[in-house]
């Protein structure tokens, strides 16, 4: 990725005052609502491509550090597990909370991830939608 290094410093920024809104808008929820947890969410690039993500999506995964939510949340395939660990030690009190499809995320790799990490699975994408009747 070879973007002139004004695109840097202006990503770089824009990923600085997203963070700062999102930030705002959990602390005045956390006025009304002290016990509610937050999880931010961010694209699995986040950990695997740190640049591209960066670039496409305006993410930092390791400025997360710095947010007022209390969970990281990522949707990951098993075999991008063991890049997490090392990351997560620099994440301050932050959790992780993982998702992805039921039955392909074998539970003993959650022992790799710091204490209090949690997984989440969702259910597989099918082409059958909800409608008006089934909701």
């Amino acid at each position: 990725m070879s973007f002139a290094p004004e695109f840097w410093r202006w990503i770089g920024w824009k990923q600085r005052e997203q963070r700062k809104a999102v930030d705002a808008v959990v602390r005045a929820l956390r006025n009304m609502y002290p016990k509610l947890k937050v999880a931010v969410e961010v694209h699995p690039e986040s950990i695997s491509n740190p640049r591209a993500a960066l670039a496409w999506y305006a993410e930092d995964f390791l400025d997360l550090r710095n947010s007022q939510a209390d969970y990281v949340a990522i949707s990951l395939t098993p075999g991008q597990a063991g890049v997490i660990k090392p990351l997560m030690g620099s994440m301050n009190a932050k959790r992780l909370l993982v998702t992805g499809e039921a039955g392909a995320f074998p539970k003993t790799a959650l022992s790799s991830f710091p204490k209090g990490s949690g997984l989440i699975y969702k259910d597989k994408v099918t082409g059958d939608g909800l409608t008006k009747e089934r909701r």
